[in-house]
């Protein structure tokens, strides 16, 4: 319990920070950066909204397919949203038990976040003339153009969740640097 006592929403932000320096800054590679960015845009492709204003792709199937999927649809969209809202609602519903309350927390924190970035995201746009903001709507550029946003709000989210133990630290620890090994010269054979 005395774990669960220690819990803040305030303490990840100081360690996400830390992260997107790491990640994007130290030391700044612009190849890295359109690596990620590219691996970001991908994640969030099928999204409505956000950095990739909305783009989606069309992927046509053959004619086959697609009339097998018109044929179930119906019944595959009313068990799955049956399915996911009784799901979404029995897990929030135990984590809010199970939390005593610091799982609104998180989400009241994580709306903070967001209006603090929509309104410094709107801020650029005005102070650059809406030039950032259609820079923003390219897809890709716009991805890379908020990476360190993007890769602050995954990292956010990752440290929060570490704090509850071991068992849900999602990062993994930076790598022991190597201990050089002492020489040991060839042992010298009979001349």
């Amino acid at each position: 319990m005395n774990q669960l006592a220690q819990i803040s929403v305030i303490d990840p932000l100081d360690a996400a920070i830390t992260r997107v320096k790491l990640i994007l800054f130290r030391p700044f590679n612009l190849e890295k950066w359109f690596l990620i960015g590219f691996c970001a845009w991908l994640a969030l492709l099928g999204q409505g909204g956000g950095p990739s204003a909305g783009f989606r792709w069309n992927v046509h199937s053959a004619e086959q397919v697609k009339h097998e999927i018109a044929r179930y649809l119906p019944i595959i969209i009313v068990a799955g949203a049956i399915l996911l809202t009784v799901g979404v609602a029995v897990k929030i519903v135990f984590l809010w038990l199970s939390s005593r309350g610091r799982f609104t927390l998180y989400i009241l924190f994580q709306i903070v976040i967001s209006l603090a970035v929509g309104m410094i995201l709107a801020v650029i746009v005005l102070a650059t003339c809406c030039c950032a903001g259609c820079i923003m709507t390219i897809p890709f550029i716009g991805t890379v153009f908020l990476l360190p946003l993007l890769v602050f709000g995954r990292s956010y989210s990752l440290l929060y969740l570490a704090q509850y133990g071991p068992a849900y630290n999602a990062i993994a620890a930076p790598p022991a640097p190597a201990q050089p090994q002492p020489y040991t010269p060839p042992p010298v054979q009979g001349l």
